[in-house]
């Protein structure tokens, strides 16, 4: 059926715009014509919210592929004033990342929401059936599942950083709720690792004094200009990541701080830095109709950021399962 429907919602673009089959001519209208069919379905109960949702996705994965930056920003203003941005209003994970309550959109509590496929706690409207609906959609698309994927793979990363040092300190920046100490088998057993969580949030930081044994971690509220003075952090872990900031990070910056914290590594020490994909299905999705915008990079990209680092030890790429996220890791020679 969807297979059906997805022809005759490309048929129906095409009509809108006048441009037969030629689909993205003129994306403006086409992705005006994508908003409107979609809102229609939605108040005819043609299909269900999360079929729609798999549809504008796609769609518009498509269209961000073949617009140019200027036209993708004007689709991306447009969509904000279309009816379409408000009916996703009622999911809880579209609603947080555009009202932004702590000043950004991906802020600790949204991840909360992901990692635990539930908004109840967090999000305290009365959601609506479709808003259910549709953040039982969302929450299972690629970028969710990345994020959950990342977590993981950051638990495990910890494991093997404890497993090789006796008294180990870590640097967590932009740390969030630390859920990746609850993905870790070995933090609980370790009485003697110390964590520096820095975040420019101070409710993060005070929801981690509530989750956490405060004797293991010590949270920080800084800015990236903070971290950039050399009197900032200490010169002596032995791992350090940054997993949910980068994405924000244009090039120039997001280098300077990989050399700077490259440089707070002990000898031996590791640096683990993440960024959502080029190729993630869901980004125009997330421009658009969520007001949840990324820098995403591929492999090249990532390289880039260190290009400017002299003596690296060893270093590592690699993707969680899911594609959507490239993890670089970057080892100081012992």
């Amino acid at each position: 059926m969807l297979g059906l429907w997805l022809g005759k919602s490309r048929q129906y673009i095409a009509a809108q715009t006048q441009m037969g089959q030629c689909l993205l001519k003129n994306r403006l209208k086409s992705a005006d014509a994508l908003f409107t069919y979609a809102c229609e379905l939605f108040e005819q109960s043609k299909e269900s919210p999360c079929s729609i949702t798999l549809l504008l996705r796609d769609e518009l994965s498509i269209i961000k592929k073949r617009s140019s930056k200027q036209e993708w920003s004007e689709i991306i203003d447009h969509s904000h004033k279309h009816c379409l941005f408000t009916i996703y209003q009622q999911d809880p994970i579209c609603f947080r990342a555009h009202t932004r309550p702590r000043g950004y959109s991906g802020d600790a509590a949204l991840l909360d929401m992901i990692y635990r496929r539930s908004w109840r706690g967090i999000d305290s409207r009365n959601i609506t059936k479709c808003g259910s609906e549709l953040f039982n959609c969302i929450v299972n698309c690629f970028a969710p599942e990345g994020v959950r994927q990342r977590v993981i793979l950051l638990g495990d990363w910890i494991d093997k950083l404890l497993k090789h040092h006796s008294s180990p300190r870590l640097l967590s920046v932009a740390c969030g709720h630390l859920e990746e100490l609850n993905r870790s088998h070995l933090w609980s057993t370790k009485n003697s690792v110390l964590l520096d969580a820095v975040d420019q949030d101070e409710r993060t930081l005070e929801e981690i004094g509530l989750r956490f044994n405060r004797s293991q971690i010590n949270p920080r509220n800084a800015s990236i200009r903070t971290l950039f003075s050399r009197k900032a952090l200490v010169d002596s872990y032995c791992g350090v990541y940054v997993t949910g900031l980068y994405d924000y990070l244009d090039d120039q910056i997001a280098k300077r701080l990989t050399k700077i914290l490259f440089n707070k590594l002990r000898p031996g020490g590791t640096l683990l830095v993440a960024n959502f994909h080029k190729s993630m299905p869901d980004a125009g999705f997330m421009d658009t109709l969520m007001d949840w915008k990324l820098i995403y990079r591929d492999e090249e990209d990532m390289l880039s950021l260190c290009a400017d680092i002299p003596h690296i030890g060893e270093q590592e790429m690699y993707l969680d399962h899911t594609g959507c996220v490239v993890l670089l890791e970057l080892r100081k020679p012992s």
